[in-house]
């Protein structure tokens, strides 16, 4: 019997102002996965969660049998893991932070001590040294003296050809453009690691069109999964943010054009009034996020209820439609007012709304949107 493959989700477009991007092939309804990718190199776990999680898989585990054998069986990441291993003995009491060892995760794979070349595809990216403010290039040419140094220490033998200092620097601007920040279900951040295709292809909208988020599973590296979180019309663009929404247009397009080298022209930046309306409710929602946190970190839970409760509304007028951080304060909010006993109908409605909300972003399986099934 002919079986009939289906159609693509997306393709990629080309244009001066934007380069290469994604567009939808055909009407995509929400909440439908459009884009999922393991990491080009592997990705780096934070300080913090290294004695948490498995250093492969980024699970909540120690490292399992399966993931070491995975390790043991590449060349790649015996190397990665002996070398980081020899690195980090040097620089005791000291550690290498997280970009750095990045860093030189890349530096083995493009000046590799053996065989043929080195990785094309990561050099690929877009590094925009060229037209980056000066001060991040000083920052990032200070990074590049540090990785220069890790790699050294890491290494089991001389390069077929040594790295330099540009070289390094090249490296260190390609991760600070191109590079996502590996988070939790919670939003909250355990590592970074480098997606081709996500990173070559996706662009950045104010109003994005996406929400990524990552997939943990035994055996296997993170992986980033992309999902629209509005329905989006066949050759729509399809766009991720990669900053905080929240802020003024002006905000927002500072933080662009300091960090990622360009002056946003979204639509939420183009209708700028009308969006900033919202933004106005930024600095309400930042420090009611501070102050709910504290109170929860003192175990004053009824007054952290009671804060967050009275939040939800500039919450829900500063964030996108569906926005996961929404979805996430709805949630805390239900457990906070289920734990102390307090307007048990709104903590059942905001159960309600993150339930969807999360579903529609991170997916069925996500481990959290599981947990908020199960709890009721």
């Amino acid at each position: 019997r002919c079986v009939v493959p289906p159609a693509p989700l997306s393709s990629v477009a080309h244009s001066p102002s934007l380069g290469r991007y994604l567009v939808s092939a055909r009407s995509i309804p929400q909440a439908t996965t459009v884009l999922s990718e393991p990491p080009l190199i592997p990705p780096v776990l934070h300080d913090r969660e290294a004695p948490l999680r498995c250093p492969y898989c980024f699970s909540a585990s120690p490292p399992h049998p399966s993931c070491l054998s995975k390790v043991n069986a590449s060349e790649e990441l015996r190397q990665d893991r002996e070398g980081e291993a020899r690195a980090d003995e040097a620089l005791k009491p000291h550690r290498a932070p997280p970009t750095i060892v990045l860093a030189a995760r890349v530096l083995r794979r493009v000046f590799p001590t053996r065989g043929e070349g080195g990785d094309s595809k990561f050099m690929s990216l877009t590094s925009n040294v060229e037209v980056m403010e000066s001060s991040l290039k000083s920052k990032l040419r200070e990074m590049a003296a540090l990785s220069i140094r890790y790699y050294n220490l890491s290494r089991a033998g001389p390069p077929i050809v040594e790295p330099g200092l540009d070289d390094s620097l090249g490296i260190l601007a390609r991760i600070n453009q191109n590079a996502f920040t590996i988070a939790d279900s919670e939003l909250q951040p355990i590592g970074i690691g480098i997606f081709h295709q996500a990173a070559t292809t996706v662009n950045h909208s104010c109003s994005p069109t996406m929400v990524s988020s990552f997939v943990f599973r035994e055996s296997e590296p993170p992986q980033l999964q992309m999902r629209t979180i509005v329905n989006v019309e066949a050759g729509v663009e399809l766009s991720n943010s990669y900053i905080d929404t929240g802020r003024c247009t002006a905000d927002r397009r500072a933080e662009l054009l300091s960090s990622y080298c360009f002056s946003c022209s979204c639509a939420a930046c183009k209708s700028g009034a009308r969006h900033d309306a919202s933004a106005s409710q930024y600095a309400e929602v930042a420090a009611a996020g501070l102050r709910v946190q504290q109170l929860i970190d003192e175990q004053r839970f009824e007054e952290a209820a009671l804060t967050l409760k009275s939040a939800l509304p500039a919450y829900e007028k500063a964030l996108f439609a569906n926005s996961p951080n929404l979805g996430i304060q709805l949630y805390k909010c239900c457990k906070l007012l289920e734990y102390c006993e307090k307007d048990l109908q709104l903590a059942a409605d905001c159960r309600r709304k993150a339930e969807e909300i999360l579903s529609i972003a991170f997916g069925e399986d996500d481990v959290l949107v599981k947990e908020i099934k199960a709890r009721f």
